[in-house]
């Protein structure tokens, strides 16, 4: 005798909790490689925009020099 286990109602909601954490963790994981992967873009640009500022703070004493 074989026992179908898509007639048992515990085995169906078990099977579909399993699915549904395994998405939530999926979720997680991917949200968190995004949040990352942005702030890693923020942190560069923010650098960059620093670096502009001084490059033309210096371009400014240069040309702003006696000669």
């Amino acid at each position: 005798m074989q026992f179908n286990f898509q007639n048992c109602r515990h085995f169906r909601s078990t099977h579909t909790l399993a699915h549904e954490s395994i998405r939530l963790i999926s979720f997680n994981k991917l949200a968190g490689r995004v949040a990352q992967l942005n702030m890693r873009l923020v942190h560069e640009f923010w650098r960059d925009f620093q670096q502009t500022g001084i490059s033309a703070q210096r371009l400014g004493d240069i040309l702003n020099a006696p000669t």
